[in-house]
């Protein structure tokens, strides 16, 4: 039954869906008792035996914090098993006590971030004063059925990391250092999941900016505040909401009863860096860059025993300026009228008999009919042919052209170098507030707020100047803001609470660096908003691509969410209960209103004669302000994009046997459909009759009108199970298997949601406004015409027609799923020693495939026209009205065939929201050798992955495209362009063992302090190339509204034609060119089908290696104080990286590889520890 806009399959939402649902579920959690740790912090659990094995019940343990002197207290349960909760990631010692027993005490035992340690008490009789005392053995063995791999602080403040976005990234070892990760601290993808399919945590908060999951790296807390952090993979439990492929944990450091700080600086600049291969091979110099990373660190007491903080500040200041790409900028004489070097051959007569040549420039005011043809009269300023009066030059464009920055070499084309780069900054503080009230209650408040400007270069990079208002440059200012709040109760030893709050925003206002300027004004231009300056664009079929000029366009909506958690724990015999409910809310604000100082365009049409396509010049028309298009926006109103997503949850952990844990739980994950503050909510309806295409089906819909709220469905069906089975085979050795399911969030996927039509009024002129089709439609110099006065919201149907638009499906609130499997075996070797063997598998369901407000490839080919119509050939881009056997979709309709066969003919594209319908799988070995680093001595991670992931979709934002058919869902399966069968990391730490405490010269004196001290440190990856994607680019791939027109494979053909070396000059071969052919075309050269080249090929490119190093000396000061001085390399052997080849089977150098990457570079840095 159709009951409403884009119903196909289900109802729309009645008004505020979400309140009545989402209103029980809070009220609930309210009343739980408030609850179990956060997924950020530890236990320590065992079990209690007597000197003959037998489970001891009623044991009292304490474990204390070494840094705080906190006291946590349990009691042995009936079968002797004990675990400890809410513990936040540190070093603790570990006691126990029964009457008849001697007092056993375990030091230094260590709790990694959302891991738990397994600490055994063995009792001997004995009277409670005396006391049994030894050190924690570090064990390796993880006893439970989540693959969790946790980094210690020593580790991470010891490996090399350069900066990342401005920052030390800490998730960095995730991807230089785990098995079955791939890509980098944005883009990433762990475990067969998607990129921006995994969950980021920092105090047991998930950051969820509403726009993208996974790299949320312009959230992530300073390097400095970071305790320790891990990554969750597998079992992934069910108090992990939204977890998608994976979970990193991050916890924030507290401080503790002593104080301590750390002042820090990092350098890197271009005289520490080689030029690389290309610039050497081509004389064009190594850029300039410098950049400086600083900061500090401070913790104490602010009440010994109770009360702690920790501080920090980090800033960055960096400008990295490189030799960009070339561009055309008019040269000198085209500044002041003189065109006469464009003249060319002679090209005919025109209907006066005069002769016309190309290049030729032609006087709009001069247009007149002559045996009916239209004629112009050619420019000729004091005899010379092809030269504007001076007097007839725009006063707008006049005050323009000083501006425009003289070329750098001779000629039309190509004249110009940009700058690629830019200026950019960091600054970010935060602050850690911990307090003990009482041993049943504690509490921690956390806050991070953060500043971020950095130059954004379109249109291919910067003036050299970079004040200049001509510039199409941007400054961003991302600004970011996190809130963390959680407090613990311990209602008895076996009953413990916990309640937690997040607050997760970023907002990225982005200005053009002309606002403010009033630049309209300066330059005599009437009719716009002075707000900057306005946007210039050149456009012609006469080959010189002009640099654009101005921007006034903008963005920056502020996105995020909040999210509270509520946990209860119940320790009971052999089971640890958890159940508990989080509840997420996110926002997505509107971008401010932009391009108020409008759009203008330039076309060679303008001064071209009539008939002559050869004559005309963009820069001509613009010299005489003669104005092809031009648009303005003139007022806006705002949305704001909201939902809402509770999820209770259950979990059990069972200690069977002291070698045999299962852990078993549940999630129920209800995602509410997403509404707009306002009930502004629009988009299209496939069944709505569209009166400006005759009622054709398909139209614009406003859900107010239909008294909805939302386009999406409900949906009840969530549910997230798991089951984990750890099984100790011996003391050094772990047997585990588990199953899970895990879901993706119910977030944009992209930069916003495109549900908000008629929201803004414009005045747009297009080509209909010119008495003809080679007359500007305004000369700005008159300025702009007054904007038409529109109500807001504008409610008409017909609004997009002709544009795009997007649809959002019923079922769209469906969110994607990941099944999970794992066995694995894990084997301590000696001492702080283990190898783990893992098979990990992974299927993924309803993936997303980008968004119509961000990347939109696969979900915009929706209205494209189906591809059997190909056979047609050139008839598709013929006008409809010369094939009447062609029926038009509606009388009304005019355009080309191809226009005329889409679903939707009435729009230039539709875009699908919410469209998650990818499948993938991955099947992976994984095995990880792992030492910890000793005081020295040798620590290392040496990580193997040996995988394959297929999937019939891209990235988790539509990064990726290379899509032929959206209706052939088989011919896109393919393995993934991360897809890397070979992946090795070794990451190291040596602590050289010379010098005070440590095995050689373990004294002080003049030698410790030269000799002494000393650690290298590297991280080295070894993987294969990158799969290759193929296309054919002299097909046009619109033809049909498509991505791409794939070739065909030539089976028979080995493909790979390898060369060793490269040669910068001619390319280096590669592919072999007759391992794949163009499709069979028509003569006017349309494809008659689609290419049979899988969408990514399991070809690769040549291999690719990185080596980054570093050695650092510690120099003590005095007692408690100490100098750090390190330098670290990336690319320490200089290795120059053989790029991918040209795949491109219409380009001359299709198989060769043309460029290379590597350049060698060093960081220094001190530090001062106190």
């Amino acid at each position: 039954m159709k009951t409403g806009p884009g119903s196909r399959g289900g109802n729309m939402v009645p008004l505020h869906p979400n309140r009545a649902l989402s209103g029980w579920l809070v009220a609930l959690s309210l009343t739980l008792p408030v609850a179990w740790a956060q997924t950020e912090r530890g236990a320590i659990t065992g079990t209690v035996a007597d000197a003959s094995g037998a489970a001891v019940p009623g044991a009292e343990i304490t474990v204390i914090n070494v840094d705080t002197n906190v006291h946590t207290s349990t009691n042995s349960t009936g079968t002797g098993t004990y675990r400890v909760t809410n513990l936040p990631p540190g070093t603790y010692n570990v006691t126990c006590t029964k009457e008849g027993f001697k007092q056993a005490v375990i030091n230094s035992v260590r709790v990694a971030v959302g891991s738990t340690s397994d600490v055994d008490m063995a009792l001997e009789v004995g009277v409670a004063t005396q006391s049994v005392t030894v050190g924690a053995q570090v064990e390796e063995l993880q006893t439970r059925a989540e693959i969790n791999t946790d980094v210690s602080p020593k580790e991470f403040q010891t490996w090399p990391i350069f900066l990342d976005g401005q920052q030390r990234q800490p998730s960095s070892f995730v991807f230089n250092s785990l098995p079955g990760t791939t890509g980098g601290t944005f883009m990433g993808a762990i475990n067969g999941g998607q990129t921006f399919s995994f969950e980021t945590q920092v105090e047991g908060i998930a950051i969820e900016r509403n726009y993208l999951a996974g790299g949320a790296t312009d959230l992530t807390p300073s390097a400095e505040s970071v305790g320790e952090f891990s990554l969750v993979t597998g079992n992934i439990g069910a108090n992990y909401a939204a977890a998608g492929s994976a979970v990193l944990n991050f916890s924030v450091k507290s401080g503790g009863n002593a104080l301590h700080g750390t002042i820090f600086e990092f350098n890197g600049n271009s005289h520490f860096e080689s030029a690389g291969a290309e610039s050497n091979a081509f004389s064009l110099g190594k850029g300039r860059y410098n950049q400086n990373n600083f900061g500090g660190a401070i913790s104490g007491p602010i009440r010994r025993n109770k009360t702690f903080y920790f501080a920090t500040y980090e800033g960055t200041r960096e400008s990295v300026f490189n030799p960009g790409n070339y561009t055309s900028l008019p040269e000198s004489a085209w500044r002041h009228g003189d065109f006469s070097d464009m003249l060319g051959v002679q090209e005919g007569s025109d209907a006066l008999g005069r002769l016309v040549y190309t290049g030729e420039i032609f006087d709009p005011t001069t247009i007149h009919t002559v045996n009916g043809q239209l004629v112009r009269d050619p420019f000729m300023y004091q005899g010379r042919l092809n030269v504007i009066d001076p007097a007839r030059i725009s006063a707008v464009s006049k005050n323009i052209v000083p501006l425009i920055p003289q070329a750098d070499f001779p000629g039309v084309l190509n004249n110009y170098v940009l700058l690629n780069g830019g200026h950019y900054a960091f600054d970010q503080g935060s602050v850690k507030i911990d307090h003990l009230f009482n041993e049943k209650h504690r509490m921690s408040g956390y806050y991070l707020e953060g500043r971020h400007p950095n130059d954004i270069a379109y249109a291919g990079g910067f003036f050299k100047d970079l004040t200049n208002p001509l510039t199409r440059e941007h400054t961003e200012k991302d600004a970011e803001r996190l809130v963390r709040v959680s407090e613990d109760w311990t209602i008895n030893p076996t009953t413990l609470n916990h309640v937690g709050y997040g607050w997760n925003s970023i907002a990225v206002p982005q200005f053009s660096i002309s606002s403010g300027g009033n630049w309209p004004t300066k330059i005599g231009l009437n009719g716009v908003d002075p707000a900057c300056f306005p946007s210039i664009n050149f456009s012609g079929t006469n080959g010189i691509p002009l640099q654009p000029f101005g921007d006034c366009s903008g963005g920056g909506p502020e996105s995020g969410s909040w999210v509270v958690k509520d946990d209860f724990t119940k320790i009971h015999g052999k089971h640890t209960f958890q159940a508990g409910l989080e509840f997420h809310h996110y926002f997505y604000g509107s971008a401010p209103l932009s391009n108020q100082s409008g759009t203008f365009n330039f076309n060679q049409v303008e001064t071209q004669l009539p008939g002559f396509g050869d004559t005309g010049n963009q820069f001509a028309s613009f010299l005489l302000g003669a104005v092809h298009t031009a648009n303005r926006n003139v007022a806006q109103k705002n949305a704001e994009f909201l939902n809402n997503f509770p999820s209770p949850y259950f979990q059990d952990e069972i200690k069977l046997t002291r070698k045999l844990t299962i852990t078993a739980g549940l999630r129920w994950e209800i995602p509410r459909p997403r509404y707009e503050a306002h009930n502004y909510t629009a988009g299209f309806d496939p069944n709505a009759p569209n009166p400006g295409a005759d009622n054709f089906p398909g139209a614009l819909v406003f859900v107010a009108d239909r008294h909805r709220h939302s386009f999406q469905d409900s949906y009840y069906k969530e549910f997230a199970p798991n089951l984990g089975i750890a099984y100790m085979l011996n003391q050094n050795t772990v047997v585990r298997t588990s199953y899970s399911v895990t879901y993706n969030p119910p977030i944009a996927n992209g930069y916003g949601y495109a549900e908000s039509y008629g929201l803004q009024s414009f005045l747009d002129i297009e080509r209909s406004a010119a008495p003809n089709g080679f007359a500007p439609v305004l000369y700005w110099d008159n300025g702009m015409p007054p904007p038409p006065n529109i109500q807001l919201p504008s409610k008409d149907a017909t609004l997009q027609n002709g544009s795009s638009i997007s649809y959002t499906l019923p079922d769209s609130i469906k969110q994607g799923y990941i099944q999970h499997w794992n066995f694995g075996v894990q084997r301590q070797l000696w001492r702080q020693t283990s190898i783990e063997v893992n098979y990990v598998g992974v299927k993924g369901t309803r993936l997303q495939t980008g968004s119509p407000a961000g990347n939109c490839y696969l979900p915009c080919l929706f209205d494209m026209t189906p591809s059997r119509y190909l056979s047609m050939g050139d008839t598709l881009l013929a006008d409809i009205n010369d094939h009447p056997e062609i029926p038009r979709p509606y009388p009304s309709f005019q355009g080309q065939v191809n226009q005329a066969l889409r679903p939707y003919p009435q729009y230039s594209g539709i875009g699908l929201t919410g469209y998650n319908v990818g499948m993938s799988t991955y099947n992976a070995l994984q095995i990880q050798l792992r030492k910890r680093p000793a005081k020295g001595g040798l620590g290392f991670i040496m990580a193997y992955t040996f995988s394959k992931m297929i999937s019939d979709v891209g990235d988790g934002a539509g990064y990726n495209y290379n899509y032929q058919d959206f209706n052939n869902r088989k011919m896109e399966r393919s393995v993934t362009t991360f897809s890397y069968p070979h992946d090795l990391k070794v990451t190291w730490i040596w602590e050289i063992p010379v010098g005070k405490g440590r095995h050689f010269l373990n004294r002080g004196g003049v030698l410790d302090q030269i000799l002494g001290g000393w650690t290298l440190t590297a991280i080295q990856h070894y993987r294969s190339g990158d799969p290759l994607q193929f296309v054919d680019y002299d097909f046009d791939p619109g033809v049909i509204f498509t991505n791409v027109i794939r070739p065909d494979r030539v089976t028979g053909v080995p493909v790979y034609q390898k060369s060793s070396g490269y040669d910068l000059a001619n390319g280096t071969t590669w592919i072999d060119a007759k391992s794949f052919v163009s499709v069979p075309a028509s003569t006017g050269g349309v494809p008659s089908r689609l290419g049979n080249t899988p969408r990514v090929l399991d070809v690769f490119g040549p291999y690719q290696a990185s080596e980054i190093a570093g050695l650092l000396k510690v120099l003590p000061i005095r007692e408690n104080v100490t100098f750090e001085f390190r330098a670290d390399v990336d690319n320490i052997f200089n290795r120059t990286t053989r790029n991918d080849p040209v795949t491109d089977l219409s380009s001359p150098q299709f198989g060769k590889i043309l460029n290379t990457s590597g350049q060698r570079r060093f960081q220094f840095s001190g530090r001062i520890r106190f």
